[in-house]
């Protein structure tokens, strides 16, 4: 009823508001593509605010393409250091920043997160082994095939993985 008000009244974005406000994406989208197009990138966009406010970063990724804002994914990424999944993004949507989020990949301890218990052995160990899988590739990327080939060389069982065939794949 209130939409219907709203869309009669030359108001579709106040219905669109008014949907968004209450959680109501399909309802909010459907306005948006019937009544005001030029809006539904920010319906799309607000989605992916709320559900990464909500912890469900997936979808507020797949929200945030929708909307052509892989920045603002790119940043959520970042701002956890989740650098794989912002350099992954970045390479299908924004190729100039993967060698800036590479940098700062490598600078922050290859992306792992500091959320990682220093304290728990096996985590310590994966949390190196992947910052050196992240350094080599840093330098295969860049060009630097010998740097890359003497990092990988360097990792050893069981200090940087306690599973001998994780090694063994690298």
């Amino acid at each position: 009823k209130a939409e219907q008000e709203y869309v009669e009244c030359n108001k579709a974005k106040e219905a669109i508001e008014m949907y968004i406000h209450q959680k109501k994406w399909d309802d909010a989208i459907r306005v948006a593509q019937n009544c005001e197009p030029n809006v539904i990138g920010q319906v799309y966009k607000a989605h992916g605010i709320v559900s990464m406010e909500d912890g469900n970063l997936n979808e507020a990724e797949k929200w945030y393409i929708q909307a052509n804002a892989a920045q603002d994914a790119i940043k959520m990424y970042e701002d956890r250091s989740m650098y794989n999944d912002a350099i992954r993004i970045a390479q299908q949507h924004v190729p100039s920043l993967v060698h800036q989020l590479r940098m700062k990949q490598m600078n922050n301890g290859g992306g792992i997160s500091n959320k990682i218990g220093s304290g728990n052995n096996s985590n310590n160990s994966s949390s190196q082994l992947q910052q050196i899988i992240g350094k080599a590739n840093f330098y295969k990327e860049n060009g630097n095939y010998e740097e890359a080939v003497d990092l990988l060389i360097s990792i050893q069982y069981p200090q940087h993985s306690q599973d001998l065939n994780e090694i063994i794949e690298i």
